[in-house]
This record gives structure tokens, sequence and C-alpha cells, in this order.
């Protein structure tokens, strides 16, 4: 009897022999798009998690699209720095646990760094940018 292979398990399937391992797939259903600039102002801004309540849950979830129907990709925790891009309502669409981060581009584009995400803006204050 053949099982089809559901993407998230495919290319860790690939890359161990054969086994398939789960892995947390960071494709987002809503992409994050930086809206392009003179090359002068800066396309995107600095915020650092806050005020998430130690006792409680005590993360931020980091969603594949701008609402808590979205899947859960990841978690960030107080005084974890982040970009925003995109805001969307309450929900900011981030680049996270990177110092390798550019503010200035000239055309609208698509944002594909690994570690991206959306989070509620609720938790974020901002630092500059």
């Amino acid at each position: 009897m053949k099982f089809p292979l559901k993407p998230l398990y495919a290319a860790s399937f690939l890359a161990f022999g054969g086994i398939a391992t789960p892995v947390l797939s960071n494709e987002l259903d809503v992409e994050i798009t930086e809206t392009g600039g003179d090359g002068q102002i800066a396309t995107c801004a600095s915020s650092r998690v806050g005020g998430l309540n130690p006792n409680g849950d005590g993360f931020l979830a980091i969603r594949s699209g701008p609402g808590t129907q979205y899947r859960k990709i990841g978690e960030l925790h107080n005084g974890e720095v982040v970009y925003v891009y995109e805001q969307r309502g309450q929900w900011a669409g981030v680049v996270y646990r990177t110092d390798r981060v550019g503010c200035g581009a000239t055309q609208t584009r698509t944002v594909t760094h690994p570690s991206r995400g959306w989070v509620h803006t609720n938790w974020l204050r901002d630092l500059a940018g």
C-alpha cells in the first residue's frame, strides 16, 4: 500500500534517506510585501516583543498569515527584535532572529527571508524606523 507524502514531509524524507521526519514549515499562506521607497527612507521598522505574561503561555505566536485562523509556524518571546515590513489591521508581517535585514527597497517586492511570518501588534514595541 502506498501513502502519498505531504509537502511538509517531502523535503525531510529525501534528506534523511527515506525516513519521513516532521519539520516546521515556514511557508506563508499570505506573503509579506515590502513597499518600495526612494532608497533614502527605511521601508521597515524595528520593534521589540514585550508585554507577554511570563505566567501565561509566555510566547507570541508567529503565524502563516494575518489572523488566528492561520497556522502557527513559530514563537517569539519578550525582548526579541523583529523588523516590520507590512501591517494589515492588528497584524504585522515581520522578519525575526536576524541581523541582516534590508529596509531600503526601491521597488515593491515580496519578503523572502526564511525567518518571516505574521504576529499580532499588541505585543510589539516600536524601537526605530
